[in-house]
């Protein structure tokens, strides 16, 4: 015995822990590597979502400081209150804000929600309904963000209160000379067969378009034409007459599909002018004879107080095109708002937010007892509507 290792020892190889460090080490350069991977798709996934978030929290932020400085609620501040604008400029900027905030997320409906508050403050009740539209498409199931919609329509029907537009027809049949084509005794007025008229002045009860709520229609004094040749008047504008509203409509007859892109065309001809101004188009398709009244209105603010010559022209061979509700109104807004027909909105705005008439009756109680007469009317109005719809 020399003190050597046995021969057997030496020839063994490396250590076994040596071994499976070796064997182990791909292994482990694969996990640590996929561990990297995932830690790096995590971080990347958190700023690709987070970063809209944070961006869109922070102009949020920043609109609600400018809505703070730029509109006040009332004091105490119920429900059904309605924001007043103190600082335009502010809210201007808010404004701002907000479009910024949709830019980094345009599914949230809050932006649009606040949006809409603003126009309601600067009662600008056009862009306060586009808004709070928006915001309902995003969140259809908010009863915050439909009763939003409640509001505007009614500022909207308190404004066309103060705004009472005449009806046109009324006036032309008062004046009957002021028809100019074709023969008065050509319009049939409340004909029992309409097929029979090519010309014809009736009371059209039809759905509103762009409703959610189908079983929703109003009914409205409709002129309507069949063919290409025109309905021409010829009156003096009130000076007060901004804009001519009116409610758009094919009616829904056994006369097969309407031919593509068929226009209902509105022209103006100042008196001593040669030629006729296209004022207001609207391009039917074969699938609108089954959506009933569709909004719009023609800005008649050039001409107020002039003598003018108004054509109303469809195309349709088959089918009865016309205007429903055509009223001068003293103001563009107060047309437009005529057009959208905000008391039919509002009944679905209504529907669209599950509300129950007896809360509304309740809050109408309580309005009552505070000692304010006209909050308890409005809770009144909105709980029979849903007492009758059997909410």
């Amino acid at each position: 015995m020399d003190g050597t290792k046995p021969f057997t020892d030496q020839a063994r190889g490396p250590a076994p822990a040596a071994t499976a460090a070796a064997s182990a080490t791909p292994a482990r350069k694969f996990a640590a590597g996929l561990a990297l991977a995932l830690t790096l798709a995590a971080l990347g996934a958190g700023a690709f979502f987070g970063t809209p978030f944070l961006f869109w929290a922070w102009h949020i932020h920043r609109a609600g400081a400018f809505m703070e400085q730029g509109l006040v609620w009332p004091d105490p501040h119920y429900s059904d209150s309605l924001p007043t604008s103190v600082n335009a400029l502010a809210l201007g900027h808010a404004l701002d804000q907000l479009d910024r905030a949709q830019g980094w997320r345009p599914r949230h409906f809050h932006a649009y929600r606040l949006r809409a508050r603003i126009f309601m403050a600067l009662k600008r009740w056009i862009e306060a309904e586009q808004a709070i539209a928006r915001a309902r498409q995003r969140a259809p199931l908010n009863p915050l963000v439909q009763f939003d919609g409640v509001l505007i329509y009614e500022q909207m029907m308190a404004a066309l209160a103060q705004d009472a537009a005449p009806l046109l027809w009324p006036r032309i049949k008062a004046h009957p000379d002021s028809l100019t084509a074709p023969a008065f005794n050509a319009i049939c007025e409340h004909p029992v067969d309409l097929t029979a008229c090519d010309y014809l002045y009736d009371d059209i009860t039809l759905p509103v378009a762009g409703l959610a709520t189908e079983a929703l229609t109003w009914t409205a004094p409709f002129l309507g034409i069949r063919g290409p040749q025109p309905v021409e008047i010829a009156l003096t504008l009130p000076f007060d007459a901004h804009a001519l509203s009116y409610i758009a409509a094919v009616l829904p007859e056994n006369a097969g599909p309407l031919p593509e892109q068929a226009p209902l065309t509105l022209q103006l001809r100042a008196e001593g002018e040669a030629d006729f101004t296209t004022i207001s188009q609207r391009h039917f398709t074969a699938g609108d004879s089954q959506k009933g009244w569709m909004p719009g209105f023609a800005s008649l603010a050039p001409w107020a107080g002039q003598r003018v010559h108004l054509r109303f022209q469809a195309s349709s061979q088959a089918h009865h095109m016309g205007w429903g509700q055509l009223a001068l109104a003293q103001e563009a807004d107060a047309g437009a708002i005529m057009a959208r027909i905000p008391q039919v909105r509002w009944q679905e705005a209504l529907l669209a937010g599950n509300f129950r008439s007896s809360d509304m009756t309740a809050l109408a109680a309580e309005a009552q007892n505070r000692g304010q007469t006209a909050r308890s009317q409005a809770w009144a109005r909105r709980a029979a509507f849903l007492q009758a719809e059997g909410r």
